[in-house]
């Protein structure tokens, strides 16, 4: 096993946990939070605590 390889298996590595985070970021199950999140910038509840 030369570097060669090692540099192909860590390219793969990284490939398939890109496409893993990308197909659980889009999963429906998802929206509800991600939308939340989406949202908590513009949410007025939390910026009344703040002293800014």
């Amino acid at each position: 096993m030369d570097i060669n390889d090692l540099r192909s298996a860590v390219t793969l590595c990284g490939l398939v946990l890109f496409v893993a985070l990308a197909v659980w970021v889009w999963l429906p199950s998802r929206r509800t939070a991600l939308d939340e999140a989406a949202q908590l910038p513009f949410n007025e509840e939390h910026k009344e605590g703040r002293s800014s």
